[in-house]
């Protein structure tokens, strides 16, 4: 029998308000108190923070189902505000036919292929703005690389405020139909033909493997129609998770300086920094399933048809599965972290980003002898996306 809401530990705090959006850790840790699974007044949801039922959600979706929705919003009910990503949001076996065809197009073998020109455009950035001294980490560093290099790979036109606005407008979606869902919406509104243009071969530059999503199509690898939407979920998932890792990486690293002269002593260490860093503040911070009949969390039966919000940050930071969760630690194991996400739906653009990370970094440490904070970090408010707006730093080089 499943339990009743009056079983569980019911949490009142609304994970939506911008104070926990900008500052997470103490919510984070309250939900990671609350049980296995718990109720969220807020929102009329359940919701797992703990590691192992993180995991155990994920990666069951016969029970915890994405076509609903992987956002608040039911898909399936009426007055639903988000249009669903033909990959994210799909279950087997639509998901795995979109999958297995998006796996050859970004296969590691092609991924890597762009290594050369990813490094080089590091070395370039970083030549270009270290001489300064004082940098902005996010925007003058992560947010300038990854806008440099990941959409010239999918091949769509550089536009760094039009591509924040898509992003952030994703991100927002997924969360509750807020006043920050609303003004990315306005938002969003404004650039409508662009956005439009570049879900379209017409707006796809050859070359890219945007190009070779169409193809696909094409080939009948693909339903037709869904060439489109998932140049959508590309356009709107490749950039902002990848920039908030780096932005983050920079963040810790340059707070910590033992963390950094460990990675300047081995820089084969650059994708496990980037990895931890992930696993301390998870861009994706949080991400919904819907239950089915026999829905199970632990020993806990949960109604079917009701949204559950996994709360991966929280995840990530949880003492009883990460030895001192909070600390940053290079050398850290990083296996079963979630930050990637966890089951069928495991990042697609883990290669491309982790690509980025480690061309990133390993040029960072090539160059900078030492850098430091150079005032204070700003957050930004966005939905289900944990992002820094502003990162001061002082840089030496060699």
């Amino acid at each position: 029998m499943a339990a009743t809401i009056s079983d569980l530990e019911r949490i009142e705090l609304d994970p939506f308000a911008e104070q926990n959006l900008r500052y997470p850790h103490a919510m984070q840790r309250t939900l990671l108190e609350a049980g296995s699974v718990f109720w969220l007044d807020c929102y009329e949801t359940y919701g797992v923070a703990r590691h192992r039922e993180v995991q155990q959600v994920l990666q069951d979706p016969q029970h915890f189902i994405s076509s609903a929705g992987i956002g608040l919003a039911h898909l399936r009910k009426p007055g639903a505000w988000r249009v669903p990503s033909p990959i994210a949001e799909a279950d087997p076996p639509q998901h795995d036919i979109v999958r297995k065809a998006m796996n050859r197009i970004v296969s590691p073998s092609v991924v890597n292929g762009w290594r050369e020109r990813f490094l080089q455009r590091a070395q370039v950035l970083c030549d270009a703005v270290l001489a300064a001294g004082r940098v902005d980490g996010l925007k003058d560093l992560a947010e300038a690389y990854v806008h440099d290099v990941f959409p010239s790979a999918l091949g769509v036109e550089p536009h760094r405020e039009n591509l924040l606005i898509v992003g952030h407008h994703n991100a927002n979606a997924a969360g509750p139909n807020n006043e920050l869902f609303k003004r990315s919406q306005a938002a969003l509104e404004g650039i409508m033909d662009w956005y439009q243009r570049h879900q379209s071969p017409a707006g796809i530059i050859p070359g890219g493997f945007g190009a070779q999503v169409f193809a696909a199509e094409e080939r009948g690898d693909i339903p037709q129609g869904l060439a489109s939407p998932m140049l959508r979920t590309l356009l709107r998932g490749g950039l902002d998770t990848t920039i908030s890792g780096l932005a983050t990486a920079l963040w810790y690293l340059a707070s910590n300086p033992v963390q950094w002269s460990i990675l300047k002593r081995n820089p084969k260490l650059v994708g496990n920094a980037f990895e931890e860093a992930l696993r301390m503040e998870s861009p994706t911070s949080s991400i919904y399933r819907t239950t089915t009949e026999g829905a199970r969390v632990g020993d806990v039966d949960l109604l079917p048809d009701t949204k559950v919000q996994v709360f991966v940050g929280a995840s990530n930071r949880d003492p009883r599965k990460w030895p001192d969760a909070e600390s940053y630690n290079v050398e850290r194991s990083l296996g079963g972290h979630v930050g990637f996400g966890f089951g069928i739906h495991f990042c697609l653009g883990r290669s491309i980003a982790k690509l980025e990370a480690e061309c990133f970094l390993s040029t960072l440490v090539e160059r900078v002898a030492e850098f430091e904070l150079d005032g204070e970090v700003e957050f930004r408010a966005v939905n289900v996306l944990r992002t820094i707006k502003s990162l001061p730093l002082r840089v030496r080089l060699h």
